[in-house]
């Protein structure tokens, strides 16, 4: 369990370094901006939407149609 859980870091670690060591880039229209309101209300409708979906539990038609 010891190695399970503390052999992800390395992945990680690998990954979080390759992001950080990239250059910024500018700004063009291509670019979605992330400090305005729409970035927050999207940001979280996605986070509400994910955790209703993780929370109900989906519904199955077959649990009506009950046929024994």
């Amino acid at each position: 369990m010891f190695f399970g859980r503390f052999l992800m870091i390395i992945p990680l670690m690998g990954i979080a370094g390759s992001l950080a060591a990239k250059r910024k880039i500018t700004e063009t229209a291509g670019t979605f901006p992330v400090d305005g309101p729409l970035f927050t209300f999207l940001l979280i409708g996605v986070v509400l939407i994910v955790g209703a979906l993780t929370y109900f539990p989906c519904s199955r038609s077959d649990r009506t149609s009950s046929t024994s």
